[in-house]
């Protein structure tokens, strides 16, 4: 009878210790998710925006980027690949053109000030300007006739320069190599 007893015994502790525990589990399965943090606030005391999630909508099969008036972390910070579909607008005119892709044709003098032609884009198309026109990247600045060249204040994108431009002189002939005459390949025609 004493085995008897200590088996009782024994299975009734054991049911005393592990319910707790199944009940807790159980309780755990049925409770609701706890409410998210509050989002924290930015320095100025603004709140600061939810984060998006990375879960593709419905409708749409990717990953969607809400910037909220910030910067697109993945579009490139310069070069053409940024500005592409803004210079469509442009693409027939001078202002259309980097001026990495245009080169210096003529320097016509002119009384109501002095006019270089351009040469440039895909079709090799021909542009005119005078002071103050504007190419994507840059604006004329200067037209001398006696010196032949055109200067352009290019418009420089790093962050890491102190100016954020630099003037470029354009010579309307490229200088020769020294032994080497218009003939020779050496320049002294049109670039």
């Amino acid at each position: 009878m004493a085995s008897k007893n200590s088996v009782v015994q024994a299975a009734l502790l054991g049911s005393v210790l592990l319910a707790p525990r199944a009940l807790a589990q159980e309780a755990a399965a049925t409770t609701t998710p706890p409410a998210p943090p509050p989002a924290p606030a930015s320095l100025d005391g603004v709140p600061a925006p939810e984060a998006t999630s990375n879960e593709p909508e419905e409708g749409g099969g990717g990953i969607s980027y809400d910037p909220q008036g910030r910067r697109d972390p993945f579009r490139p910070l310069t070069g053409e690949a940024a500005d592409t579909e803004a210079r469509k607008k442009y693409e027939q005119t001078l202002k259309g053109r980097l001026l990495s892709e245009v080169r210096l044709t003529s320097i016509l003098k002119h009384p109501d000030g002095n006019i270089a032609t351009f040469e440039g884009g895909p079709k090799k198309q021909g542009y005119f300007a005078k002071v103050g026109d504007e190419l994507w990247d840059g604006t004329v600045i200067e037209i001398n006739a006696d010196s032949l060249t055109v200067v352009v204040r290019q418009r420089l994108e790093d962050p890491n320069q102190i100016k954020q431009w630099r003037d470029i002189p354009i010579p309307l002939y490229t200088e020769p190599v020294e032994g080497q005459g218009p003939g020779d390949g050496g320049g002294g025609g049109p670039r």
